[in-house]
């Protein structure tokens, strides 16, 4: 069994101002690369790209700029 993950991190403090995000398989990439995109505020769907007075982008305990990574992983079917 498969599904995406997405990792946000903290461009400051990456191991420690992290979340990873779980997207089931049947939604697929597209849709895990869009939400990515639209967390780290590089998506191109954005009418006014997040600017710096923004908190599209940014840590959302710190304030630095943060970034998000799509990976497909193998899961075990019990968990």
């Amino acid at each position: 069994m498969k599904e995406f993950r997405i990792t946000v991190r903290c461009e400051l403090l990456p191991d420690v101002h992290a979340k990873i995000l779980r997207i089931e398989h049947a939604l697929g990439r597209e849709l895990a690369d869009l939400l990515a995109g639209l967390l780290d505020g590089t998506s191109p769907h954005y009418i006014h790209p997040p600017g710096p007075g923004s908190p599209i982008g940014k840590c959302g305990v710190c304030g630095s700029k943060i970034t998000a990574t799509v990976k497909e992983v193998e899961i075990d079917a019990k968990s």
